[in-house]
């Protein structure tokens, strides 16, 4: 009997331990759904999962992102095709990543940032002090997703928006996550020349002349002085130091590795999406007309100075070209209460390439759709294929004293694709 009720208490902490373990994981599907369940595996089909009631397998493209207990994340798509490769990532974000993190983190959605803080309050509006001791606040609105630093997370847009920006920016929130190592000085080694001893020489007294017993003078010998040669010291040229002439702005021989270029080209849809998440805040006439001049400004710094968008309409024959400025501008004054765009099939068309100055360009492409609204109700929509250039372009950055070649994205002209 002792024996029974010991294994039925064994097995029952087991499930309890087990139940406990899978409570740390949130399992978002694409529908919206969330499941709390632990990840088991993946192939380039399927992702498998365990909950309290069982098992379960899902097709890949359902299962988005998860979260564990401790503020990490695991992008679905991030994770390897190979089952044996996927178990270790899974394990990994299970076993490794159960440390607590320092700050609150928020994921900034125009323009994308994550900011590591500590937040003060929390409504429509969060503020918070950043990790510099800077008070700052964004609008609740304008944040994709929160991860507290007890490890509990909010996503507050729609997650098939928030994964796939969270999963492609998941090293730049490792490491902000990551602690900087602490630098130990070497010791300082004190070396103490001693000082060289004193001798203090006493004058030598004169000897005492005797009378000599012969009645002879003596004649002294003349003294002899000896003058010491003086030291000749070799001194050789001193070769200066090579001078190297500093790099211009945007000269540079840095070619891109095909893991960077993929990085960039990831980031040049993602400012196009940035965009889009502007030209519907511009357009809405329940924003401060302060507001939509800092959505003018802030979305401004996404493209080249030069950029230009072309613009087509159902009641106009042909195309026009404006200024991005002069755009937005006009789009703010639309007599629209509101507008949506929305893009689909977002990809290149034109792979990124470096040119003769050094830069890369490429094209991204997507069909367009805008709506028009009054009070919720659409008065105009129609569908375009819009073409983005794209720019990456180098510039030097000083770090820690020295000038590295570094690399930025910025959207380009905007055209209709015929």
């Amino acid at each position: 009997m002792k024996k029974t009720s010991f294994l039925l208490f064994f097995c029952l902490s087991i499930i309890n331990v087990f139940s406990q373990e899978i409570k740390k994981t949130s399992i978002y599907l694409s529908t919206g759904t969330v499941i709390s369940g632990k990840l088991i595996s993946a192939t380039d089909e399927n992702i498998t999962f365990s909950f309290e009631n069982g098992s379960r397998t899902l097709q890949r493209v359902r299962v988005l992102i998860a979260f564990n207990d401790y503020g990490r994340y695991l992008f679905v798509n991030n994770i390897s095709n190979d089952i044996e490769k996927s178990k270790i990532e899974i394990d990994d974000f299970y076993h490794l990543q159960t440390s607590k993190l320092v700050n609150d983190i928020i994921f900034k959605a125009v323009p994308f940032e994550i900011i590591s803080c500590k937040i003060s309050y929390e409504r429509d509006v969060v503020n918070y002090i950043n990790s510099d001791g800077k008070p700052g606040s964004v609008n609740k609105d304008n944040v994709l997703a929160i991860i507290r630093k007890d490890g509990s997370h909010e996503i507050v847009r729609d997650i098939i928006e928030v994964a796939p920006v969270l999963g492609s920016n998941i090293d730049k929130f490792k490491e902000i996550i990551t602690p900087a190592p602490v630098v130990v000085p070497p010791p300082v080694v004190v070396v103490v020349t001693p000082k060289p001893e004193t001798i203090e020489s006493k004058p030598t007294p004169p000897p005492i002349l005797q009378e000599p017993l012969s009645s002879a003078p003596v004649v002294p010998s003349p003294a002899v002085v000896v003058t010491p040669k003086p030291e000749t010291i070799e001194l050789k040229p001193t070769t200066p130091p090579i001078l190297q002439e500093p790099l211009t702005y945007g000269e540079t021989t840095t070619k891109l590795s095909n893991a960077e270029k993929e990085e960039y080209s990831n980031q040049a849809t993602d400012n196009v999406l940035t965009f889009k998440d502007y030209l519907n805040r511009i357009g809405d006439k329940g924003r401060s007309p302060s507001e939509k001049r800092q959505d003018i400004k802030d979305a401004l710094e996404l493209f080249t100075p030069e950029a230009t968008i072309e613009v087509t309409s159902k009641s106009k024959i042909g195309s026009r070209k404006y200024p991005i400025a002069k755009y937005l501008t006009n789009l703010s004054n639309l007599n629209y209460s509101s507008i949506e765009i929305t893009y689909a099939n977002l990809r290149f068309v034109s792979e990124l390439n470096q040119a003769a100055d050094g830069n890369y360009y490429g094209i991204v492409r997507g069909e367009q759709t805008f709506k028009g609204m009054v009070n919720g109700v659409v008065k105009y929509g129609d569908v375009v294929d819009k073409n983005y250039k794209i720019k990456v372009e180098s510039y030097n950055n000083i770090i820690s004293g020295k000038k590295e070649v570094q690399w930025k994205v910025l959207l380009g002209d905007v055209s209709v694709s015929q």
